[in-house]
């Protein structure tokens, strides 16, 4: 019985996670697609261009990074809202981290590190 309320506590944990991701993911990119026209409106007034090039490209690398842990965490996912496998989550989220180190993506890395230690956890 223990083991079973154990479980059951990993898989609130996991979709309470999942939840938090999705609706991060949906507002981000909310906010990614409403951006452009700042930087438009940006440029009428003469303001230094590369500055709001390099604050959206920022915003959509983290727009990316949360969209690639969520679709990982999507994988694993069944029609009744259960995580099955979460060692396999662990094994992607690993695979993913020596992906993004291989291109030195370090920020995209450190993102995908903390939310695979808080699975890690579980």
């Amino acid at each position: 019985m223990k083991e079973y309320s154990k479980d059951i506590a990993k898989q609130i944990q996991l979709l309470t996670m999942y939840s938090y991701l999705e609706s991060k993911v949906n507002k981000m990119k909310l906010e990614l697609k409403a951006h452009p026209q700042l930087i438009q409106a940006e440029a009428c007034y003469d303001v230094a261009p590369s500055h709001s090039d390099f604050h959206f490209q920022k915003k959509a690398q983290e727009v990316e990074t949360f969209c690639i842990f969520y679709d990982a965490m999507s994988e694993y996912i069944d029609v009744d809202g259960s995580f099955n496998h979460i060692e396999e989550i662990t094994i992607s989220l690993t695979s993913l981290l020596k992906e993004f180190e291989q291109r030195e993506a370090y920020e995209v890395c450190t993102t995908i590190k903390k939310w695979y230690d808080e699975i890690k956890k579980l």
